[in-house]
């Protein structure tokens, strides 16, 4: 009778015990969910802040490629008519119609520039919050990385355009031209033929030019595709 007792016991036990284990895993089992739905929301409001990202990148490269392509309608007619645009002649497509007669001042224009700097902090945050590898969707997640490896990529580009786009700000101030002094066209066209650096330096930003205005294009398609993306997300 007593073994019985105590077989008795032993079994109600080891029945407390699995009982107690089985809702200390339900209880964490729902704890672990509710943290991942409180994670699914913060990551929704990131993506959501992250558009906003991306429009603001979108409206960076409009303000890049109109002042890139403004220095190229320049540029192109000067070299051009100073019989310097040698092979690129052949290549050039971008803008090629232009009339350059309708700027006001060419010599202001192309001594403007823009770098592009890129909204990364929600991109940043998300990273650092350890939550961006929760995005249930991996082909977002690889395109949103995409995207940004991209800026990074340009970002390590800029202060080479920069020092490149300062050769030729330098070059006027050599030959007593200021950012904005009003000049004719005739009269650049005039400095590139008999002043051999000045129109040495042209052609070399030109091709710089081209290689920013193609770059920031595709990154502004990656940026409206990816922007696109996001929106249809749960849809």
């Amino acid at each position: 009778m007593e073994k019985n007792k105590t077989g008795k016991y032993f079994k109600y036990a080891i029945g407390e015990i699995i009982l107690v284990v089985i809702g200390i895993l339900i209880a964490l089992q729902i704890n672990n969910w509710n943290e991942n739905r409180v994670a699914q929301a913060r990551i929704e409001i990131r993506l959501t802040n992250m558009i906003q990202d991306l429009q603001y990148d979108i409206d960076e490269t409009n303000e890049i490629l109109s002042i890139t392509k403004n220095r190229i309608i320049i540029n192109q007619a000067i070299l051009r008519q100073s019989d310097r645009l040698g092979s690129i002649r052949n290549t050039d497509t971008i803008y090629p119609d232009e009339i350059s007669d309708n700027f006001k001042n060419p010599n202001t224009i192309i001594s403007q520039n823009a770098t592009f700097d890129g909204n990364m902090s929600t991109y940043n945050s998300f990273i650092n919050s350890g939550e961006f590898y929760l995005i249930e969707n991996q082909l977002l997640t690889k395109e949103i990385q995409r995207y940004y490896e991209s800026i990074d990529e340009l970002k390590e580009k800029g202060e080479a355009i920069e020092s490149n786009w300062r050769i030729i700000v330098n070059s006027k101030h050599r030959l007593g031209l200021g950012t904005y002094t009003s000049l004719e066209l005739s009269r650049l066209i005039e400095l590139a033929k008999t002043d051999k650096q000045f129109g040495a330096e042209l052609e070399h930003v030109y091709y710089l030019d081209h290689w920013q205005y193609n770059y920031i294009s595709e990154l502004q398609k990656e940026a409206k595709k990816l922007k696109q993306v996001i929106e249809l997300r749960n849809k």
